[in-house]
């Protein structure tokens, strides 16, 4: 994964409608996306801070997904009071913590939004490894916000006509394994140009990254000293 700059930049105008992607979408197709692009951190949460089973652990997800359907948990959000990132775990941990007083015997969830856990596999890799839960989830929380912002680099290129730019970025930063990767030079030579045309577009490709996982920061942040906090907590240097 690349680099990343903990520098805000942008307009010192911060957007008035902060976490506006959430708040202007109707309940349940909020709770819906929350549920698709923030499940996994949520599943991660719950199994190593409450210790809970994997069927237990994905139970308690789908209701805690459930419940902001029901409830409309994000009427009650208050940018103001700092990140979305912030809010959704503190909204979770106490869910978690009425659902362990009440702790009822009727099925979590009700069945009213079929969260779908298509990669609790994968996720129970990171279960067992050493960590802080917190940290778990601030991790997985980045993860899915990459994943979102992948497609607008790939289109943003693919509109100025430099697909190749976001192609490289995909080999280097992406798909490169930990032991190693193809060089500047392999890259250059696949796609015929200078080592210096590919240190020059990696630079590029970098740069609009930053811009563009920013952007998507933004949306979830109170103001610019959130913002500016939020980035330096997930992106320590």
């Amino acid at each position: 994964m690349p680099e990343h700059d903990t520098t805000i930049p942008g307009p010192p105008d911060f957007p008035s409608t902060a976490w506006s992607r959430l708040i202007q979408r109707p309940d349940e197709e909020s709770a819906e996306f929350l549920a698709a692009h923030y499940w996994k951190p949520a599943y991660l949460y719950v199994r190593r801070k409450w210790r809970k089973s994997n069927e237990d652990a994905k139970d308690l997800t789908q209701a805690f997904f459930a419940e902001a359907l029901r409830s409309g948990f994000l009427s009650k959000a208050d940018p103001d009071r700092g990140s979305f990132r912030r809010f959704l775990k503190a909204s979770l941990e106490n869910f978690l913590r009425k659902q362990h007083r009440d702790a009822k015997a009727e099925k979590r969830g009700g069945g009213k939004l079929p969260v779908r856990l298509d990669d609790v596999g994968e996720a129970e890799e990171l279960v067992s490894r050493e960590g802080d839960p917190d940290a778990l989830f601030d991790r997985e929380w980045l993860e899915a916000m990459f994943e979102r912002c992948l497609p607008r680099l790939r289109e943003t290129y693919a509109k100025d006509g430099k697909a190749a730019y976001f192609e490289i970025f995909r080999r280097y930063e992406l798909e490169r394994p930990a032991a190693g990767g193809p060089t500047y030079d392999e890259l250059a030579r696949e796609f015929g140009i200078s080592p210096s045309d590919v240190r020059n577009w990696l630079h590029h490709a970098r740069t609009r990254w930053r811009r563009i996982v920013l952007d998507e920061m933004r949306e979830t942040c109170a103001g610019p000293e959130d913002l500016e906090a939020e980035a330096k907590a997930l992106f320590p240097a």
